[in-house]
């Protein structure tokens, strides 16, 4: 600036050494002064100012000779005035804050730095002051809190569970729902190191982790498993990335709740396995019964006719002996072979997967099912009572039925601990022609009273990890509300638990084939039939069986049953197997009807397992029908009826 006076100590008389120094130092001082970015001014005991830089003209949008002389006392900050008067008793300061310029509309957020000037004795002379303006900063760390704000209420409301970690996996920041989902207070996080939250077997992949992203490396997704704070075990995948919070580095973790997931996976998983276990089992029930049939039809014959007749004639007390042990022995292996029957059709109770075919259903038999396949572990913690009164039948899927039945077992065994005095009581009552009720009672632990009320809840257990998924109270309910009836449960811990299953009686008429026969007047005669199966023994044991009751006539094939009908077509009953090779019962039944019509009533099929979705449409279609091995006073009694009708 031209105006500006020339520095102190000018002269046109050449200056010595020391002078020189002294100009060439205060040359420097100068052109610090006036180049500096931060304005600076000085000023006297009169509190004016005494000099200022270009910086200090430019802040306050004014001029160097407006300013040089300026009085401080008429400024407006008393702030200001204030922090002058401090520094003329000799005390350095710093303020911040809002400063309004006299000579100008300057409106501005300084930072100033003020510190006492004194000359050579140590006396304050006057004082320099330093202004940066710092509104831009001011604004940059308003709008930070702004984002930052933003950024917290972002992800305080987000859907997933979120949180910041520090210093190697502690967390600084929890959001609701991360709380919610580990079942924490978030002032309890700040003390609970992350890995210590994690199972075992994930912990070591943390850690790896963690180091790839020390390294500045961004890790594909994972996925964890957490301890909540009552041992629960949840499934979550995680998404983490390095961002600044609260003014440090810091990584943010998004956390995905997997568990329903993961137990609908492990759920359908089961079913799957269900499913092929119920081919499985409808297959080995159809191969094992087709022999069972002759078998235990044989054997039947024998104890019943062949023997008793024998023993009738004996000759001798040696050989009524020899033939009273071979009938004790045989009735000891019809006993078994009833025994393998029972075994094949509690199997057969389940093995028809997910159809919902209703049919008569005698609870009892579902029952006995059911504990049958328990019975084993049942033997080595409870004893098994029974109280059955006689009950109406209900309409409904016997396989689902008996899934609720063992699901309700299962539960009470494992509710049992093992040895002790425990009972497992099993009771069918009537209380009305329109309800049936089952019972299960255990004497068991008992369910908390904080618990009862969650029993029915989709993935509520109490069970240990991996022991129970939470499904099977709710899936029993549902079985049984589609049956129009009703699940309750009522617990008390020590002394036990009673499950409660009311359905509605089926008010039917009886079943099509009659399970107990008519009296012995009305056989007038004995029937004709022609047993249609591939298995030859069990027509030479039908034969055997109904001899001198009823004429049986035996084909192997649906081909050879066919040229049998169209020579001779006089038979009452038809008895024909559903699966056979080549020509099947179905095929059969149906070539029949278009060329015979008449013919078609008479049938009767018999199967060991009609496990194929076809055969059961088939049978459902209400034709009668009788379950491999036979029941010989069922089968005796529909061939007299049968007979009966000419």
């Amino acid at each position: 600036m031209n105006d500006r006076r020339k520095p102190a100590g000018g002269s046109d008389i050449p200056a010595s050494g020391v002078e020189q120094a002294l100009e060439e130092s205060e040359a420097r001082y100068r052109a610090l002064f006036e180049q500096s970015p931060i304005a600076v001014f000085t000023f006297d005991r009169s509190r004016r100012v005494t000099d200022c830089n270009l910086a200090m003209v430019r802040l306050f949008n004014s001029s160097y000779d407006k300013l040089v002389g300026l009085d401080l006392r008429v400024l407006r900050d008393a702030r200001v005035l204030a922090a002058v008067e401090k520094v003329l008793e000799g005390e350095p300061l710093y303020f911040e804050g809002q400063y309004e310029a006299q000579l100008s509309q300057a409106d501005i957020h300084a930072a100033s730095w003020l510190t006492p000037l004194r000359d050579a004795e140590g006396e304050v002379v006057g004082g320099i002051g330093l202004i940066e303006d710092v509104s831009l900063r001011r604004e940059t760390q308003k709008a930070l809190a702004r984002s930052e704000a933003s950024f917290r209420a972002l992800i305080e409301n987000a859907p997933d569970a979120i949180g910041v970690m520090r210093n190697q996996g502690e967390y600084i920041y929890v959001n609701r729902r991360l709380a919610q989902l580990l079942g924490y207070e978030r002032d309890e996080f700040k003390s609970i190191p992350v890995i210590s939250m994690l199972h075992p077997g994930d912990r070591d992949m943390f850690v790896e982790r963690l180091r790839r992203r020390e390294r500045g490396e961004i890790p594909e997704p994972a996925e964890y498993r957490l301890f909540r704070r009552d041992g629960q075990v949840v499934h979550v995948e995680t998404v983490a990335i390095n961002v600044q919070f609260d003014g440090g580095p810091a990584t943010l973790a998004m956390l995905r709740d997997l568990t329903e997931r993961k137990r609908m996976e492990a759920q359908l998983l089961l079913s799957d396995r269900l499913a092929s276990v119920g081919v499985l089992a409808a297959g080995l029930a159809h191969e094992i019964n087709n022999p069972l049939a002759y078998v235990m039809t044989s054997l039947e014959a024998l104890t019943k006719k062949a023997l008793p007749e024998l023993l009738a004639s004996a000759h001798d007390d040696e050989e009524r002996g020899r033939l009273e042990r071979a009938l004790e022995m045989l009735d000891q292996a019809r006993d078994g072979a009833e025994r393998m029957r029972r075994i094949v059709r509690d199997v057969k109770t389940f093995a028809r997967g997910d159809d919902d075919t209703r049919e008569r259903v005698d609870v009892t038999v579902a029952l006995d099912a059911a504990l049958q396949l328990v019975a084993h572990d049942l033997r080595k913690r409870a004893q098994v009572v029974r109280e059955y009164e006689p009950a109406p039948k209900i309409e409904a899927n016997e396989s689902r039925l008996g899934q609720v039945f063992l699901n309700l077992l299962v539960n009470a065994l494992q509710a049992l601990p093992e040895g002790g005095d425990n009972e497992l009581r099993v009771r069918v009552t009537a209380p009305d022609d329109s309800t049936v009720v089952v019972e299960i009672i255990d004497t068991g632990e008992g369910i908390a009273p904080e618990f009862l009320s969650r029993v029915f809840d989709p993935f509520f257990t109490t069970k240990p990890v991996g022991v129970g998924t939470g499904l099977g109270l709710f899936v029993c309910q549902g079985i049984v509300s589609s049956l129009g009836g009703t699940l309750s449960l009522s617990s008390e811990v020590g002394k036990g638990t009673t499950v409660r299953v009311s359905l509605p009686a089926l008010t039917l008429p009886s079943d099509r084939i009659p399970s107990a026969p008519p009296p012995a007047s009305a056989a007038a005669r004995g029937a004709r039939v022609l047993v249609v199966d591939d298995e030859p023994p069990l027509g030479r044991a039908l034969t055997a069986a109904l001899l001198g009751e009823h004429d049986v006539v035996c084909a192997t094939s649906g081909e050879a049953a066919l040229e049998r009908l169209a020579s001779d077509d006089r038979f009452d009953v038809i008895l024909c197997d559903l699966m056979m090779p080549d020509l099947d019962g179905m095929e059969l039944w149906k070539r029949v009807r278009a060329a015979r019509p008449d013919l078609a009533d008479r049938f009767v099929f018999i199967t060991g397992g009609a496990f194929s979705p076809e055969a059961t449409a088939f049978l459902d279609e209400g034709r009668p029908h009788l379950e491999k091995p036979f029941d010989m006073p069922k089968l005796r009694a529909l061939l007299r009826k049968r007979a009966q009708r000419g």
